[in-house]
């Protein structure tokens, strides 16, 4: 298990005209500690597709445990909807 935190969920993007074609991509802060070195901050790009698992971009490899669908409900909470249904001006269909 890493020790990694993950934090600042911020939606970026979503590709596809409906349920069955959409891909949602955010960026979260990744702050990565070590037993014997300080921890280190990055900015990291995840995506899923819908009814899927978070995934880092670069890597392909899933986001752990629960944190970012954690970040995910805060962010609907201060959005008042779902990811599903934010809107944004560069929608890709």
């Amino acid at each position: 298990m890493s020790n990694d935190v993950y934090s600042n969920f911020k939606l970026t993007e979503i590709e596809g005209n409906s349920v069955l074609n959409w891909r949602f991509y955010a960026v979260i802060d990744v702050v990565t500690k070590g037993i014997l070195r300080k921890p280190v901050l990055s900015i990291q790009i995840i995506t899923k597709q819908y009814a899927g698992h978070w995934y880092f971009e670069e890597t392909g490899k899933f986001t752990e445990g629960h944190q970012v669908e954690e970040l995910v409900r805060v962010f609907e909470a201060k959005q008042r909807k779902p990811i599903e249904q934010w809107q944004q001006p560069h929608n890709k269909g």
